[in-house]
């Protein structure tokens, strides 16, 4: 489900990371939030990172966001593109028509998956666990997610990437929220079934989409795309060839 990602001090991610590091938004933002703005290195829910996101013209241009939509109780860090087809909810459903993004990330990491993980609503509430094919019922939508920072996973941590390419981008959407008299911008990351061997790590990922593909990062970035993006466009776009691998064990300080 990406409990959280890398950012490496790469070539590829470099005028990335500047971007967001001289962004006018940025001190602003560090002002508001006690958070750091991670430009490079493992990025983790709340922190403030660099996320691609239409402008004024709709094009794509960096932004620093913060990652997490506010909840009632925690931050909605990631949701299941199975809400998206049925929610009813009108933060998302503007969201998921306008404020489409595009995370850039080296590898994200994943946990191992060895027991049922909580189940949010939309809103940050906790629900009673409860099957998969019943989590979009009712009047309102179900966000799925690990919160290691409350439950110690019991599996080990792993690195995924998109095989082939030094840039693993993932799909999101952003809203912007209001903290006394600034507006910060929000991302949460779209996820999906996993695919193939990653399946033995966790049944989830995060939507991946190709960067060479510009015609597909155009388009997703664009507000209103024409024809309109639905799931199943979003999952025959998405990358389904991943490569992982345990991450070692970091030496103690």
């Amino acid at each position: 489900m990406c409990t959280s990602y890398y950012l490496e001090d790469s070539t590829a991610l470099k005028g990335i990371a500047y971007a967001a590091a001289h962004h006018r938004l940025r001190s602003r933002m560090m002002a508001k939030i006690p958070r750091p703005v991670v430009t490079q290195g493992e990025v983790k829910r709340g922190d403030i990172a660099p996320v691609i996101a239409p402008d004024r013209r709709g094009e794509g241009q960096v932004f620093p966001m913060a990652w997490g939509f506010t909840g009632k109780h925690t931050l909605i860090a990631t949701l299941d593109l199975e809400v998206l087809e049925k929610t009813r909810n009108p933060v998302l459903l503007d969201a998921w028509t306008r404020h489409r993004c595009l995370i850039p990330t080296s590898w994200y990491y994943e946990w191992e998956r060895l027991r049922p993980i909580d189940s949010y609503d939309t809103f940050g509430d906790q629900t009673p666990e409860c099957e998969r094919r019943n989590l979009y019922a009712g009047n309102h939508s179900v966000v799925c997610f690990t919160d290691s920072s409350e439950a110690e996973p019991l599996g080990s941590r792993f690195m995924v990437q998109a095989r082939g390419s030094s840039v693993t981008m993932l799909a999101g959407l952003y809203r912007i929220e209001e903290l006394e008299d600034l507006k910060v911008p929000h991302f949460l990351i779209l996820t999906q079934e996993a695919f193939g061997d990653l399946r033995t790590v966790h049944d989830r990922m995060p939507v991946i989409f190709d960067t060479s593909d510009a015609d597909t990062i155009r388009a997703w970035l664009s507000p209103g795309a024409v024809p309109p993006w639905d799931v199943q466009r979003v999952i025959e776009k998405s990358v389904t060839d991943v490569i992982f691998e345990e991450d070692p064990p970091r030496a103690s300080s």
